[in-house]
Formats: C-alpha cells, sequence, structure tokens
C-alpha cells in the first residue's frame, strides 16, 4: 500500500510559524538514519513511494507549561476516545468507520466488554498538532500497537543519542 500523504520535504515538517514558536533545532540529517532505524524494527520508516514517515533533521523542545497542556490534553482525550468506544461498540456500522473490518467485531467486542472502561489500554501514542498556545488537535491514536513502543521508545531514544547527546530522553515507554 502507498501512502496516501504526499510529502513536500520543504513544506513539511512545517518549518515556519508551528515550529518557529517552539524554537527547533535543526539538525543536519543523517544518510545512516535509515540503517538504525531498520536496525531497531522500524523498517517502515520510508513509504514505498520514498516518502518519509521519520523525519531526522528536526526537534522541537517545548516549555514546562506546554508540557503540562499536553497532558491534559491526552488526558482528556484518552477518556473522550474511550467514551466515543463504549457509545459504539454494539454499531457495526459506527465500527467500520472507524476503520475496524467486519470480521474484526466480534473479537473487539469480546476485548471490550471484559473489562471496565478505566482498563481499556495499556499504552497509546498521540499523534498531535500543536503550535504551543492553542489546544492541540488529534491527528491520530495508536493505543496497544506494536509500532507504537517502537516508534515512541526505541526510536526516539536512539535519535537522541545520536543528534543530540547531551540532552536527557523522557518518554515513558522506554523504561
Amino acid at each position: 500500500a502507498t501512502s496516501q500523504l504526499q510529502f513536500d520535504k520543504e513544506k513539511f515538517p512545517p518549518r515556519n510559524a508551528t515550529f518557529k514558536r517552539h524554537n527547533p533545532v535543526f539538525t543536519r540529517p543523517r544518510e545512516e538514519w535509515g540503517k538504525w532505524c531498520d536496525a531497531l524494527g522500524f523498517d517502515y520508516h520510508t513509504d514505498p513511494d520514498g516518502h518519509p514517515y521519520w523525519f531526522d533533521d528536526a526537534v522541537v523542545f517545548f516549555t514546562s507549561n506546554q508540557i503540562q497542556q499536553l497532558q491534559v490534553a491526552t488526558y482528556e482525550l484518552h477518556h473522550l476516545c474511550l467514551e466515543v468506544i463504549n457509545r459504539v461498540i454494539d454499531d457495526d456500522e459506527a465500527l467500520m468507520k472507524l476503520g475496524i473490518p467486519g470480521y474484526g467485531l466480534p473479537l473487539v467486542r469480546h476485548s471490550w466488554k471484559r473489562k471496565n472502561i478505566d482498563q481499556q489500554s495499556l499504552y497509546g501514542r498521540f499523534d498531535l498538532m500543536f503550535e504551543g498556545q492553542s489546544p492541540p488537535i488529534l491527528l491520530e491514536y495508536n493505543a496497544d500497537t506494536p509500532t507504537t513502543l517502537i516508534e515512541s521508545a526505541s526510536v526516539q531514544k536512539k535519535w537522541l543519542e545520536l543528534a543530540l547527546p547531551s540532552k536527557q530522553f523522557q518518554a515513558f515507554l522506554h523504561s
């Protein structure tokens, strides 16, 4: 399958207002970045058309207030997502609109109904659009998917070790 998004390296990630507010650090993309991604099991860093899923050349630092804003938002978003599933769990059409194939509906329902709402997920990663002042916008939520662990812990930690070795990695998933 090919990516539905076509990335223009000059436009994405946006190097203007969105990142400018956060005082980004742009590093030089390393030619070997794909090799260390592959070695960590992150072999889908580039789609079949050659468009990167992972960008090696930008890092954004957040203030304590922005981190707190993101923590509050992700807590609220997580609970909203759980509530949505709770409301549509018995609606085949709604679940299929969320991307669950028909053959998986019985398994999803069984899994959902055997736990209470506060135990529905082990871990998750939000992909958010955040310019630093307005509330973040949810793009995607990856919960309990094995790729989340690779992307959110192993690859990010390795990137930091190589690109900014003096900085501290703060991802709870890696621990």
